[in-house]
């Protein structure tokens, strides 16, 4: 998965009109949020991850697979029961 779209579906920007998500972009502090997201992420540190572009189109390709992977469990984790995810956070004590 591209970065820059990984960012969209976390911060959920992504289901606005075009015009809307390139603002939403521009505004103060989101590029920053992104970097940070992507650096937990993947595990990388943020000036590495700061390197990689406006948009972040210099990612090694070999790390989008990570960010299909997170994306899935975010949407697993969205759509769980919210029980069910009390109880798998207060099991494994995060």
């Amino acid at each position: 998965m591209d970065a820059d779209i990984f960012c969209e579906r976390w911060f959920e920007i992504d289901k606005l009109t075009e015009f809307e998500k390139e603002k939403a972009k521009k505004a103060w502090g989101y590029r920053a949020k992104c970097v940070r997201l992507l650096s937990a992420v993947l595990n990388k540190p943020t000036n590495t991850v700061d390197k990689w572009g406006s948009r972040f189109e210099k990612m090694p390709k070999d790390l989008e697979s990570s960010l299909f992977y997170a994306d899935s469990i975010r949407l697993l984790i969205k759509t769980m029961p919210q029980d069910l995810l009390y109880l798998y956070l207060e099991k494994n004590q995060l």
